[in-house]
């Protein structure tokens, strides 16, 4: 199986700021901990797989992609279920904006509108490292804009 190279960069838009300066009433009700700030932080998102774009989105929902992924990741590789990504803000009618399939010994992330056909496979490793590091860049760019920690959010998947 082809290992591949994965790259994640990102940039946030902060959505939220709009609304404090257009509609402060909106942001008065949240509290740290509340899940509409998944909603309200937007970003540019490119990921590359050896150096070819195989996705690019903006604007892109990149603290509920991060907050999913915070979820996902904290299961133990060995009993982690395959992954599906369904924006509930910009593709509502599509199913797998991003997938994460066990292939052997790793995974295989695939998208809707990848630009490189096939997907990458990456043994689960190197793709856990991956998507932890972007997890982790995610999470203190919120953290150091809004005070916001992404782990801390509670989902109605978390709670159920």
């Amino acid at each position: 199986m082809k290992c591949s190279t994965l790259d994640f960069e990102f940039r946030i838009i902060e959505q939220a700021e709009v609304y404090a300066d257009d509609e402060p009433e909106i942001l008065q009700h949240l509290t740290k901990t509340s899940a509409e700030w998944l909603r309200l932080i937007d970003g540019e998102l490119e990921i590359t797989v050896d150096g070819d774009v195989f996705y690019s989105e903006d604007p892109f929902p990149l603290a509920e992609f991060a907050h999913s992924l915070i979820e996902w990741l904290s299961i133990e590789p060995a009993r982690r279920q395959n992954y599906s990504f369904d924006d509930s803000m910009n593709f509502e009618d599509q199913e797998g904006v991003f997938t994460f399939c066990r292939e052997g010994d790793g995974w295989r992330l695939n998208s809707l509108w990848e630009e490189v056909p096939g997907g990458v496979w990456l043994p689960t490793e190197e793709f856990d490292y991956k998507l932890g590091n972007f997890v982790a860049e995610v999470r203190a760019e919120i953290l150091a804009a809004w005070g916001i920690d992404l782990a801390m959010i509670e989902t109605e998947a978390m709670v159920a």
